[in-house]
C-alpha cells in the first residue's frame, strides 16, 4: 500500500474517532444536563424555621404549594419516594415565561402517565419558604388514575425535600421546615437512623422481621400503605407458616401511571409479632403485606400508615432520618369486609379480595365494577363524588357498622350481597 493511501486511512480513522468522541461527550453532556434539570432545586431562604399545616387524606400527606406565575394554592402530595412532578392541570395555569422546558417526548408511548417532558419551574413556595429553579417531570391528568382524587396537581419530591430539613408531625398535621435542624423544638428527643439512597435520593432504611430476616425498606411518605414487602421467596416462606397469622388475598394494581402490568397478583397479610427498624429499640405487633412480586433495589416499602405513629424528621444533608414517638396509639387494622376498592375512569372497581371471604365465595373477582354500596348507586356518578367515596374508604372499614350491602357486576350480571365485617386474625390468642 502506498504511503499516501496509508496516510489517508489514518486521517479518516482520526476523523471517525474524533466524531465518535464528540458525539459521546455530547451525549453525556445532554444526559447530565437533563439529570441536573430534573434533580435541581435551590433554596432561597436562610436561617429560618417555618411551620405549615397539611391535610391527611387516606394516609396521603397533602401540603399547599404556590407556584411562581399563578395566584392559586395547589395541594401537592409530600413524597420522599419521587422526584417533583407537575400535572397538565397545573402547567395550563402557567405561561411559558414561568418555566423552562426540556422535551424528550415520545408521542408513541401511551403506556404511562408521563410525557417525558422535563420542566424547570422558576419558583415555588411553601408558606414563606421559597425555592427556585425547581426541576420536575410532567404527567397526564387523564392517566393519573385515582391520585386525581388526592391531588390533581402534583408531587413535592426529593429534589425539593433534600434542599433543607422537614419534620412531619402526623398527630397535629403540621410540617416544620428549617435550614438548621438543631433549631427544631424537639431536637434533643430525636432518635436518628442512617440510611442509604437510590438513584433519585429516596432514603432506604434497614429493618429486621422476626429477629432474623433483614429487609431494606424504601422510605416513602408518598405511599398510603403501611409495610409492604415484594419478595416471592418471602411470600412462599410465610404462606407455608402458621395459618392463624396470615391472610391471603388477590389484588390488581390500582394505578398504571408507569405502564405497570394489569395482571392480578397474590399477596398475604402477615401479623408479625416482632418488627424492628435498625437503630431503634421499639418493636411492633404489626400487619405486613408480602407480595408475590419482586423489586430490584429494595425488599419493600414503609409508608404513612405505619409512619404516622411518629414525628419524622428528614435530614437529607446528613443522610439520616429522625424519629420521635408522637404518643398516638399505633392502630393495627385487623377488620375487613373481605375486599378493597379503587377509582378509575369515573368508576369504582374491586381492587383486592381476601381468600375464603364471602365476596370470593360469591364468585366476584378483582377488577369487577362496583355498582352500589349501601344502596348508593355508584355507576354514572361524577368523578368528584367518586373521589369523595374513595376519600372515605378507610372510614367505611373503621366505623362501627358491621354489615354493608354491595352490588357488583360480574360478567354483565349484577350480584347483590350483604357482607359482614370480620376480624382477619380472630383465631390468634392475644
Amino acid at each position: 500500500m502506498k504511503s499516501g493511501s496509508k496516510k489517508a486511512i489514518k486521517i479518516i480513522a482520526l476523523v471517525v474517532i474524533s466524531i465518535a468522541l464528540i458525539c459521546g461527550f455530547g451525549y453525556f453532556y445532554l444526559v447530565n444536563k437533563l439529570k441536573s434539570a430534573l434533580t435541581g432545586c435551590n433554596l432561597v431562604n436562610d436561617q429560618f424555621v417555618e411551620v405549615v399545616d397539611f391535610e391527611y387524606v387516606n394516609n396521603w400527606i397533602l401540603i399547599n404549594v404556590k407556584v411562581e406565575g399563578s395566584n392559586k394554592v395547589y395541594p401537592f402530595i409530600f413524597d420522599t419516594g419521587s422526584t417533583t412532578i407537575v400535572s397538565d392541570s397545573l402547567i395550563n395555569d402557567l405561561t411559558k415565561d414561568d418555566y423552562k422546558l426540556f422535551s424528550s417526548n415520545n408521542k408513541n408511548d401511551t403506556s404511562n402517565a408521563f410525557h417525558n417532558k422535563l420542566y424547570i419551574l422558576n419558583g415555588l413556595s411553601i408558606g414563606n419558604v421559597k425555592f427556585k429553579d425547581v426541576g420536575s417531570m410532567s404527567l397526564d391528568n387523564k392517566k393519573w388514575e385515582m391520585l386525581n382524587c388526592v391531588s390533581p396537581y402534583g408531587i413535592l419530591g426529593c429534589n425539593v425535600l433534600e434542599s433543607c430539613c422537614f419534620q412531619i408531625d402526623y398527630l397535629n398535621k403540621k410540617i416544620t421546615i428549617t435550614d438548621q435542624v438543631e433549631k427544631l423544638s424537639n431536637y434533643n428527643a430525636v432518635k436518628w437512623i442512617k440510611y442509604r439512597t437510590d438513584k433519585q435520593e429516596t432514603p432506604i432504611i434497614q429493618a429486621v422481621l422476626n429477629g432474623n430476616i433483614d429487609i431494606d425498606l424504601f422510605f416513602d411518605t408518598g405511599s398510603s400503605s403501611g409495610i409492604s414487602l415484594y419478595s416471592p421467596s418471602l411470600y412462599s416462606q410465610f404462606a407455608e407458616k402458621d395459618s392463624a397469622r396470615i391472610e391471603k388475598l388477590t389484588s390488581i394494581p390500582s394505578m398504571y401511571i408507569r405502564g405497570e402490568t394489569q395482571a392480578p397478583y397474590k399477596s398475604l397479610i402477615y401479623k408479625a409479632s416482632v418488627f424492628v427498624i435498625k437503630g431503634l429499640e421499639k418493636t411492633d405487633d404489626v400487619n405486613i403485606i408480602i407480595n408475590n412480586t419482586a423489586e430490584k433495589n429494595f425488599t419493600g416499602i414503609i409508608g404513612n400508615r405505619y409512619l404516622n405513629q411518629y414525628n419524622i424528621t428528614l435530614d437529607y444533608k446528613n443522610k439520616r432520618i429522625g424519629i420521635v414517638l408522637n404518643n398516638q396509639p399505633f392502630k393495627v387494622e385487623d377488620y375487613s369486609f373481605g375486599f378493597n376498592y379503587f377509582v378509575r375512569n369515573d368508576k369504582l372497581y374491586v381492587g383486592s379480595i381476601f381468600e375464603n371471604s364471602e365476596i370470593e365465595k360469591e364468585g366476584i373477582c378483582v377488577g369487577d365494577e362496583i355498582m352500589s354500596i349501601n344502596d348508593v348507586k355508584i355507576s354514572g356518578l361524577p368523578q368528584s363524588v367518586l373521589c369523595e367515596i374513595y376519600r372515605n374508604e378507610y372510614r367505611l372499614w373503621e366505623n362501627e357498622d358491621s354489615i354493608i350491602n354491595v352490588c357488583i357486576k360480574r360478567d354483565s350480571i349484577e350480584v347483590k350481597m350483604q357482607l359482614k365485617k370480620y376480624n382477619l386474625f380472630d383465631s390468634i390468642i392475644r
